[in-house]
């Protein structure tokens, strides 16, 4: 009888124990997914962001080919 309680209770720690394990598996796949997301929602910024830049850029140079030729004329 004794034999048969210890199995019991580490069946029930066993059980224990694999259904930590599946919450833990879920939480890295929701910290995992949540990392993915943030690492889209970043490179769009940059993204973005390297297009300003260049248009800004581009504004930069038409302000100074403008400015150079009204200063030769």
């Amino acid at each position: 009888a004794r034999v048969k309680a210890l199995e019991d209770v580490q069946a029930v720690q066993f059980a224990a124990l694999k259904q930590e394990l599946h919450l833990q598996n879920a939480c890295m796949c929701e910290a995992a997914q949540t990392v993915s997301n943030i690492r889209v929602q970043v490179f769009e910024k940059v993204r973005l962001l390297q297009e300003k830049v260049k248009r800004l850029e581009e504004k930069l140079r038409a302000l100074r080919a403008s400015s150079s030729a009204s200063h030769h004329d």
